[in-house]
């Protein structure tokens, strides 16, 4: 699916693996192209991740196939705008993405920082009807979808030219059309910021976000180096469906 945002920038859905039909060779290309662009984002741009390059480069492919295999995973990345055209699987693996974004969910319950956003994701989609609040679980209202979003990152030699606006309202529509198609009334967002990166924080406020809570990054795994102590923003925005 493609969102076109002027004459600059368009986003499109990643392939889902195991649903969308993808040959084997265009399969293994789009799993390194996607290892390739998260690990090319952790090395350039270190202080943007809660995670590391040096935590993600030893990950097996398995790893990065259940990241684009995963139905509650919506894998976005920005390409040049092209008029009046759709973009074949083989031009997506071959032109430059300037941006991703992952948007994740439904969630059972709001993420924390102490625990990687992929970890949220529930393997049975989140069940409105079923569902109550719950203040001792942490568990949204029956009418509140919850979403996080993870990995936005903007490449160094487009940034300023609206990829990162792109990206984010393009993952806010595909939440609040998902929420709209579970019959939920508000779509509730959250994202995590790390709290010496002002510019992102004030970028998010712009957007609709508001700091929720402060919480610190969980330690980095034995054998990947120390981690100084760093804490990050949990900011949400309700959008009402």
């Amino acid at each position: 699916m493609t969102d076109k945002h002027g004459d600059v920038v368009e986003v499109l859905s990643l392939p889902l693996l195991d649903r969308d039909g993808l040959s084997r060779d265009h399969e293994d290309k789009l799993i390194q192209r996607y290892r390739n662009f998260r690990l090319n984002a952790l090395k350039n741009d270190p202080d943007v991740f809660a995670s590391s390059y040096a935590e993600e480069n030893g990950q097996p492919v398995e790893h990065w196939r259940s990241r684009l295999a995963n139905p509650l995973a919506v894998n976005l990345v920005a390409l040049p705008a092209r008029r009046g055209e759709n973009w074949s699987e083989i031009e997506l693996l071959e032109t430059e993405w300037s941006g991703m974004i992952v948007l994740l969910g439904p969630l059972a319950e709001d993420t924390s920082t102490s625990d990687s956003p992929w970890s949220k994701v529930p393997s049975v989609a989140f069940n409105q009807s079923s569902m109550g609040a719950s203040a001792t679980t942490g568990r949204p209202d029956p009418e509140t979808v919850v979403y996080h979003i993870s990995g936005a990152y903007t490449t160094a030699s487009h940034r300023r030219k609206g990829v990162g606006k792109a990206l984010l309202k393009t993952s806010l529509l595909k939440a609040e059309n998902d929420c709209r198609r579970r019959n939920g009334r508000y779509a509730k967002l959250g994202v995590d910021v790390d709290t010496c990166n002002a510019a992102a924080t004030q970028w998010y406020e712009k957007h609709g976000f508001k700091i929720i809570s402060e919480e610190t990054y969980p330690p980095r795994p034995s054998g990947v180096g120390p981690r100084l102590e760093r804490k990050a923003f949990l900011m949400q925005a309700v959008l009402t469906v």
